[in-house]
């Protein structure tokens, strides 16, 4: 294709993208009229326009009167396969998936039945299997890449692609497979090696992953990825209490050290690369107070941010604000999507001033789902965005905002990156993620009057906004009419069933007496855990578990039941089949526990020290039962047993969380306390 053809091409494919298909097939159309050269990529393009109008025999009747018509069939059918290929691998990164499934199902027609396929024919396939894995079609995506590796069995990509797929569906011996034969083909390949880390590292390998991450850090000495794990890498699960301080103690002479080594000025974009790939996640599980570390550990990101993007650490002069401008507020976040912060945050996107407040929204994340489409239609302004720290403080700096809210700092790597910029001249975080940011440019901090304890502000770095009752407008759930039995998830019916799904990793081992405490005071007693994230975790916590159940010759077997990963409506299933919500300790259940109640089940609960261990006492003092709200560990213990052996304060307790459901859910009063903060904020700031 010369450069004559390829400007109007050019122009057509930009049609394309914008998906502005109309216009593409009057442009193409009046272009082949006057062109006769090379016409056949013009009809390509416009095959392609008909294709993504979902008129697909159009598409296919001009695509092979073209090919038909030139004087070599295959070379032309290559070339509409490259150009198909070319906007089907841009839709999916734009993850675009109707317009992808469209054409790569399109090009799967002309390939298939193709009795001598050719190799490079394996990308075509690679890309139908990236379609189908994000449209959650594993049986499909499998297949593709499969039959790319048969094309092509050094096809670095597939393996890559096949150990994700893998991963996500937990068939984590298949997923090591294929990480390690891209590390065999290619030992340099840092994405294969930060996979197969992860995977270990999921599977409590500790061992395996430290050794592999010592390793790595020795081979790539320069790449501060691995410099990051071996100085800063947590359990994700305490063998025992007496791990906790050391490991915390290490953590800190890690994170000295990386300053100390480390030449800020100096520092590249691979090093904001390994940023993006690590976080401190496991630091606030520890149940301590962590905002001496949480500063040290933000102002270490904040300087290789700084070094980086010059730009976007001191926000430019913002024009005057007229009085009856509309607030701009801006929320990005990496969960906006049936996550539990997709949830807890949904009221203030559906019931913000719409003529006071003009809300962006910033998702970073290429999984979308029917949650994430809802929040698309209540906000003014949602945007995708790559996870590039360029591309989204290019486009959050453009919008021109008041107010900046970075919903999850310290979930999500990106988030600490960009709550480490100045991107608007109020920059706020919330209790979703319910630990201090550290960070020098979060000045606020969004939590709840009731969670937080009398002394709270000295938690956190931002200044402390103690919203209304619990912070947030939580929208009552719709649960089920269940026809299951406890029986359908392995309980027994004779036993009081006490339901503990907190992810494992939240339980700390001071805390693991408490269960056969009950246990040895109600003999039939039966305590639910989820198996989270997976059954290597509750392998090994129910390990940990026993030995608190031996100092009452008790058998963990004998009255825990670990239930696997369940679907929504499962998991309201068997919150209705359960007798007692057992809340867990330093860290406290929040989506959990507002689902709980509104099954009706009674929560008992101990508030600790810091917010992350209050979220159910500031619920249940909302709702207003406070009876179960211990003021110890022996008392929860006693509340706990209580519960289980009088059935008629249980039921007394069930009416009255059903009665009360209205003091909880659907709240206006934290909508209008954050709407006055932010008209408040941005009078003092102008």
């Amino acid at each position: 294709m010369n450069h004559n053809q390829e400007q109007p091409n050019q122009i057509a494919q930009n049609y394309i993208r914008q998906k502005q298909f109309d216009k593409a097939i009057t442009y193409l159309e009046n272009i082949i009229e006057t062109n006769h050269d090379q016409y056949e990529y013009y009809y390509y393009y416009l095959g392609l326009s008909y294709l993504l109008k979902e008129d697909s025999e159009t598409a296919e009747s001009i695509w092979m009167t073209a090919l038909l018509d030139s004087n070599d069939f295959d070379t032309q059918r290559e070339n509409l396969l490259t150009i198909l290929n070319t906007e089907g691998t841009y839709f999916i990164d734009q993850n675009h998936l109707k317009e992808a499934f469209g054409i790569y199902y399109q090009m799967y027609e002309l390939i298939h039945d193709e009795e001598k396929p050719k190799q490079g024919w394996a990308h075509y396939y690679n890309n139908i299997g990236r379609v189908f894995h994000k449209l959650s079609n594993t049986d499909n995506a499998l297949k593709a890449y499969h039959s790319a590796l048969e094309l092509d069995d050094t096809f670095i990509s597939v393996k890559i692609n096949l150990g994700i797929l893998y991963s996500t569906t937990k068939d984590l011996k298949k997923a090591e497979y294929y990480f390690r034969e891209v590390i065999k083909l290619d030992p340099n390949n840092s994405l294969a090696y930060n996979r197969l880390f992860f995977l270990l590292d999921g599977q409590l390998r500790d061992q395996e992953s430290i050794e592999l991450a010592t390793k790595l850090s020795q081979t790539f000495p320069d790449n501060l990825f691995w410099k990051l794990i071996i100085n800063l890498q947590l359990p994700a699960l305490y063998n025992n209490q007496d791990e906790v301080l050391p490991w915390r103690h290490k953590w800190t002479q890690g994170l000295e050290k990386l300053i100390k080594e480390i030449d800020f000025s100096q520092t590249t974009q691979q090093d904001v690369s390994a940023l993006s790939g690590h976080t401190n996640f496991r630091l606030a599980y520890q149940g301590l107070n962590d905002i001496d570390l949480q500063k040290k550990y933000g102002s270490f990101v904040y300087e290789i941010v700084k070094s980086n993007f010059p730009n976007f650490v001191k926000l430019p002069d913002k024009p005057h604000k007229n009085h009856n401008e509309k607030i701009k507020i801006g929320y990005i976040s990496n969960c906006f999507r049936s996550h539990t912060v997709g949830k807890l945050s949904r009221g203030w996107f559906e019931k913000y001033n719409r003529d006071q407040f003009e809300v962006h929204c910033y998702f970073i994340n290429l999984n979308r789902d029917t949650f994430t489409h809802w929040i698309e239609e209540q906000c003014d302004h949602f945007h995708y965005l790559p996870l590039n720290v360029e591309t989204i403080a290019k486009k959050i700096q453009e919008d021109n905002l008041d107010i900046l809210v970075v919903m999850e700092i310290g979930m999500h790597p990106m988030m600490n990156l960009i709550g480490s910029l100045r991107l608007a001249p109020i920059q706020c975080t919330t209790w979703l993620h319910p630990i201090t940011s550290g960070l020098v440019n979060i000045d606020y901090f969004l939590s709840s009057d009731l969670m937080e304890p009398d002394n709270a502000q000295s938690h956190y770095s931002e200044k402390l906004i103690r919203l209304p009752n619990i912070g947030i407008s939580y929208p009552k759930p719709e649960i089920p009419i269940t026809t299951k039995s406890k029986q359908d998830f392995g309980l027994a019916d004779n036993k009081i069933s006490y339901l503990c799904c907190q992810s494992l990793f939240k339980y700390l081992p001071r805390h693991d007496y408490l269960i056969p405490s009950i246990a040895h005071k109600l003999p039939s007693a039966q305590f639910v855990f989820m198996e989270r994230p997976n059954a290597e975790f509750a392998n090994r916590f129910k390990q940990r578990l026993q030995k608190s159940f031996d100092t009452f010759n008790l058998n963990v077997d004998d009255y825990c039941v670990f239930v696997p990963s369940l679907s929504q409506q499962e998991y309201f299933e068997l919150n209705l089949v359960c007798d007692i919500f057992l809340d867990s300790l330093a860290w406290s259940g929040g989506n959990t526990t507002l689902e709980a109640l509104a099954c009706g089940l009674p929560v008992v609960t101990y508030p600790c020290e810091f917010m992350r261990g209050r979220h159910s006492y500031g619920i249940m003092k909302m709702i207003g039962i406070t009876e179960t709200i211990a003021s110890s560990e022996q008392e929860y213990i006693d509340i706990a047993v209580e519960l289980g052996k009088n059935t008629s304060w249980r039921n007394q307790l069930i009416e009255k969380i059903k009665n009360n459901h209205d003091n909880l859910y659907d709240d206006w009063e934290c909508i209008k306390g954050l709407e006055t903060f932010y008209q408040s904020v941005v009078k003092k700031h102008e």
